[in-house]
């Protein structure tokens, strides 16, 4: 029962595609993620319920 809430309900995985202005919008859970494009990788703490902007290069 844990284990599918943990990976079934609330994990959080994405693939997703850039918008004209190379933007996405993910709705995620707080925590820990490592967000990768590419070759080049950032590590992200989500810590509240506002808006976030990560820059990747």
């Amino acid at each position: 029962m844990l284990k599918d809430l943990v990976k079934n309900e609330w994990w959080t995985d994405a693939s997703v595609k850039t918008d004209e202005n190379g933007c996405i919008m993910v709705d995620a859970f707080k925590g820990a993620y490592r967000i990768s494009v590419g070759k080049s990788a950032s590590e992200v703490e989500l810590t509240d319920d506002t808006e976030m902007t990560v820059t990747i290069n």
